[in-house]
């Protein structure tokens, strides 16, 4: 399946797996990647032009914000996050809804329940399937180091998404304990996964899925986060593969719980690991999206 992928380069980004699902794929297909940041890009080609010239089974748009019209391939797009406005932030609902009402798309590819849910309910005709998160396994690996932060929250505050961020970050600086609170991405992200006894994550306000479920646990890491909606798709199960909080002072007095029960920390960190290197690899992953473009547009 030779594949034109649509996208602009994502590897110096904070989260950088959208670069490795990326990559993914061109390991598993004959793949060109066309877009911003790649080389032998030109500005501004027009989608048509870029089929024309690389003749693809299926062209793919990652991110791609140009027009998508007059080819002849079928289209399948990547949808991160497609939520409603929160705060300051405007809604990409309906930036994905004017885009697929002007623009020729055969298939969405959801990696949330929760996007896939809001364009179903936006009316968009298009067919939508589920390509959840996954994680590099090669890149995010347990790694012996020694576990010498208590307490690892190593993520941006931004309120208007995240509404407990910015409490949690002051409820842990006021605890007796050694916390990380500072952000750090990439290798610096993994290496302070690997020497935190308990990783905290706070969800955004709809409670969706998102990279960091998988990045931790495929660590070995043991995470701690807010409830949200969503575990189901992806077989996760509170309790097993990682804990819940359900408030500020639960979350205080978990963190103290689990500190104090490594025994209990290390079976769940141990079955999250499993679970997710098991069914949440990008290898998969890819299998997956390969099966689903195959049964619906090719």
């Amino acid at each position: 399946m030779k594949v034109l992928l649509l996208s602009h380069f994502q590897g110096a980004m904070a989260n950088w797996c959208h670069e490795h699902l990326k990559e993914e794929i061109c390991r598993q297909h004959p793949t060109r990647l066309c877009g911003r940041g790649y080389p032998n890009y030109d500005e501004e080609p027009t989608a048509s032009d870029l089929e024309a010239r690389y003749q693809p089974d299926v062209i793919v748009s990652y991110g791609w914000k140009q027009w998508i019209r007059e080819v002849e391939a079928p289209v399948a797009m990547m949808i991160v996050d497609a939520y409603p406005a929160m705060g300051d932030i405007s809604s990409t609902v309906n930036n994905y809804v004017k885009f697929l009402k002007t623009n020729s798309v055969n298939l969405l590819l959801a990696f949330s329940p929760q996007s896939r849910d809001n364009l179903l309910d936006a009316g968009v005709a298009t067919r939508i399937e589920l390509l959840p998160y996954s994680v590099d396994t090669n890149i995010y690996q347990p790694i012996k180091m020694e576990k010498d932060i208590d307490v690892l929250a190593a993520f941006r505050e931004h309120p208007s998404a995240y509404p407990f961020r910015a409490q949690i970050h002051e409820m842990l600086r006021e605890m007796p304990l050694v916390s990380h609170c500072k952000f750090v991405i990439h290798r610096q992200h993994i290496n302070a996964i690997n020497r935190s006894k308990i990783v905290v994550h706070s969800n955004n306000k709809y409670g969706a899925l998102c990279w960091r479920y998988f990045e931790v646990l495929a660590c070995g890491g043991f995470l701690l986060t807010d409830k949200q909606t969503g575990y189901d798709c992806v077989g996760l199960v509170p309790g097993e593969h990682f804990a819940v909080y359900e408030t500020l002072d639960d979350l205080e007095k978990k963190i103290y719980y689990y500190l104090n029960h490594p025994e209990e920390r290390d079976a769940i960190a141990s079955a999250g690991m499993k679970f997710v290197r098991e069914n949440h690899s990008m290898i998969q992953r890819v299998r997956e999206f390969t099966d689903i473009v195959k049964e619906n547009v090719l």
